[in-house]
C-alpha cells in the first residue's frame, strides 16, 4: 500500500489525495531497488573507495544523493524534480518527492539572489514615489510658498481698438486640445454672440498670453473689452431644468488654474439674478470656512450637474484663497481650494476693506489682513469704484422676483458663526449667520 510522502500515512491504491493530511500522492510505480556495486571508484579522483562509503576519503566528493544512491556524475548540482512538477508531469517515485523538498546550494544562493532582487524594486519604488510627492506638493504650493499664490493686475497700456464685426484676428487661429482641429473663431458684436463653445476657445487663447496686457488686448479683439475695461455686457445660462441666470464677464486673465500651469482666460460671475437661495451651512458655524461649507458641496456637485453640456466640460478648476479657519487674526489661515463653481470673496468684490472692530479692537488690523488675503477685485467691481460699507444698487440680485441678499465665501473674523455676505440693497460689508438662507451669486472659469 503506498505511503503518504508528507504525514507518512497508508494510503489505498485507488486515493490519489491522502486522506490524513490532504497532500497530494504520486502515481507510484515499481522500481528495481538497485545494489551497491562491489567495486567502486570515486567519480572525481578516480580513488578506490568502500560500497558504503558516502563521502570519498581523498577529494572530499560526496558519494551518495539524497535518495542513497551513488552519484556517477561529476556535477554535484544536479536538478532534481521539484514537488509542483508531479502534477504536471507525472510519476515520481517518494523517495524522490522527498528529495525536491531539499533545495540544493544552487537553489538556495539563486533565492538569495532573487530576495535581493525583490527589495531593490522595492526600494526604487519607495524612493520615486517619495520624488513624485515632493514635486506634486512643490506644484501645489507654488513652490512651497515661495513664489506666491498669484500676481497682482499692473498697468496697463490702451489696447487696439476693436475690429469690425466677422473679421477673424490673426491670433484667432487656434489648435483646439481637445478634438486636434485647427478652428477659427469669428468676431461677433458682444458677449452674448458668442456660444460657450466659441467663448471656450477665446478662454484658451487668453490663457496662453504672456500676460494679462496681452490678455486683454486679444480679448479687445474679440469685442470684450473696450480700452483696458472689461465690457458691461451679460449673457445668459440657461440650465437644463429650464431656469435661466443672467452673467457678466468678471474679468480677464485673473484666477490662477489649479493645474498650475497659468491663468483661466475668461472668468464669468452671476450678476442681477441668482437661480439659488440656500443656507450657508447645516449648522450656526463657520469652522472650517468655505472649504467645509455644505454650499460648497452643492455647488458643485448638484448645481453642475445642471449646466448644459458644452458648458460644464469647458469649467476649469481654479484656486480659490479663502480662510478656511473660520474664527482667526491670523493671515495664514488663507488657504487655496481648486474650486469649478464658487462665489466671491469680500476683497473680490469690495477690494481691499479696512473694516473697524470695535468688539475687538486690538486685532482691527489682523482681521483686515485676513480678509485681504482672500484674493484680489474682480474687474467688473473694480470699474464700479464701490464704496466699502455703502450700498450699491448694481450689486442688488434678484431670486425669484425679489431682491435678495447674497452670500460672500469669506468667513466672519471675528466670529464663530457667521459668513460675511452682501445685503438686499447691495452692501457688501455685511455679515450673516451660517444658517440663514440668501441668494447664491456663483461664478465659473473658461
Amino acid at each position: 500500500m503506498p505511503i503518504c510522502p508528507r504525514c507518512g500515512a497508508e494510503v489505498p491504491e485507488e486515493v490519489s489525495v491522502c486522506r490524513a493530511c490532504g497532500a497530494f500522492i504520486p502515481t507510484m510505480k515499481k522500481v528495481e531497488v538497485r545494489s551497491a556495486p562491489s567495486e567502486q571508484t570515486c567519480p572525481r579522483c578516480g580513488d578506490p573507495v568502500n560500497p558504503t562509503d558516502t563521502v570519498c576519503a581523498k577529494c572530499g566528493f560526496t558519494l551518495r544523493d539524497a535518495t542513497g544512491y551513488l552519484v556517477t556524475s561529476r556535477d554535484e548540482n544536479t536538478v532534481r524534480p521539484s514537488a509542483a512538477s508531479v502534477n504536471r508531469f507525472g510519476q515520481v517515485t517518494s523517495d524522490q518527492l522527498l528529495a525536491a523538498d531539499r533545495p540544493t546550494h544552487a537553489q538556495v544562493r539563486s533565492r538569495g539572489v532573487r530576495r535581493e532582487g525583490y527589495w531593490g524594486i522595492i526600494v526604487a519604488f519607495i524612493v520615486i514615489a517619495a520624488l513624485a510627492g515632493v514635486a506634486y506638493l512643490g506644484i501645489q504650493t507654488e513652490g512651497f510658498g515661495v513664489l506666491g499664490f498669484y500676481d497682482k493686475p499692473t498697468d496697463l497700456p490702451g489696447a487696439p481698438e476693436a475690429p469690425a464685426v466677422g473679421v477673424v484676428p490673426v491670433d484667432a487661429q487656434r489648435q483646439d486640445a481637445s478634438n486636434s482641429r485647427v478652428a477659427s473663431i469669428t468676431v461677433r458684436e458682444g458677449l452674448n454672440s458668442y456660444s460657450w463653445e466659441e467663448l471656450r476657445g477665446i478662454a484658451r487663447e487668453l490663457s496662453a498670453c504672456e500676460g494679462r496686457a496681452a490678455a486683454l488686448s486679444l480679448a479687445a479683439s474679440y469685442n470684450l473689452v473696450a480700452g483696458t475695461s472689461i465690457r458691461d455686457d451679460t449673457t445668459t445660462l440657461t440650465l437644463t431644468d429650464g431656469t435661466q441666470v443672467t452673467l457678466r464677464l468678471a474679468d480677464i486673465y485673473h484666477d490662477d488654474l489649479a493645474s498650475g500651469t497659468g491663468k483661466a482666460g475668461l472668468t464669468f460671475i452671476c450678476c442681477d439674478t441668482t437661480a439659488y437661495a440656500l443656507p450657508m451651512r447645516r449648522y450656526s458655524t463657520n469652522d472650517g470656512g468655505w472649504e467645509r461649507s455644505e454650499l460648497r458641496a452643492t455647488l458643485n456637485a448638484d448645481v453642475l450637474s445642471l449646466f448644459p453640456d458644452e458648458l460644464r466640460s469647458a469649467i476649469v478648476p481654479v484656486l480659490k484663497l479663502t480662510n478656511n479657519t473660520g474664527h482667526t487674526a491670523d493671515p495664514a489661515a488663507v488657504k487655496a481650494t481648486a474650486d469649478l463653481l464658487w462665489i466671491p470673496s469680500t476683497v473680490e468684490v469690495s477690494g481691499p476693506v479696512a473694516y473697524y472692530w470695535g468688539s475687538d479692537p486690538t486685532n482691527t488690523e489682523n482681521y483686515n489682513n485676513v480678509l485681504n488675503a482672500e484674493g484680489y477685485q474682480y474687474a467688473c467691481y473694480d470699474q464700479m469704484h464701490l464704496a466699502a460699507e455703502q450700498p450699491d444698487g448694481r450689486l442688488v440680485m434678484y431670486y425669484q422676483g425679489a431682491p435678495i441678499g447674497w452670500w460672500q465665501r469669506s468667513s466672519s473674523v471675528s466670529t464663530t458663526m457667521r459668513y460675511r455676505s452682501t445685503t438686499a440693497e447691495g452692501d457688501p460689508s455685511m455679515f450673516t449667520e451660517a444658517t440663514a438662507t440668501l441668494g447664491v451669486c456663483f461664478g465659473f472659469c473658461l
